[in-house]
């Protein structure tokens, strides 16, 4: 059972480059691009939960943020307010919630998804 586990570990942590990710950087599938750097691109999610939900994509293919080289993921990552601050202005949200989706089942690229809400939500 502990080696089938490492398989699986193992495999997951592998880059797919066919992932939809890098389909949507090589211009192979269509988005609604909001700004790009040489570091990522910043795209509205295709499958909103919240009217402004975006992504923040690296350009690098990378599995996790613990792949990118710290320059890289500075980078990155530094585009977060930026996008956090765009969203919030077109969506006139009160909060903005950002979190990471490490994997997805056949992605596997690292993206950070920026979700607007109207209203504070207590934290159970």
């Amino acid at each position: 059972m502990a080696r089938r586990l490492l398989s699986t570990i193992r495999i997951m942590s592998q880059y797919n480059p066919d992932n939809v990710f890098r389909k949507i950087l090589d211009g192979q599938i269509p988005s609604h691009k909001i700004f790009e750097t040489e570091a990522c691109i910043a795209i509205l999610d295709a499958f909103p939960m919240a009217p402004g939900h975006s992504l923040l994509i690296p350009k690098g293919n990378y599995t996790t943020i613990a792949d990118m080289p710290a320059d890289e993921a500075a980078a990155f990552l530094k585009e977060v307010p930026r996008l956090t601050r765009m969203v919030q202005g077109a969506t006139k949200c009160d909060f903005v919630r950002k979190h990471a989706i490490h994997r997805i089942k056949h992605p596997r690229q690292r993206s950070r998804h920026i979700r607007p809400l109207k209203h504070l939500q207590p934290v159970v």
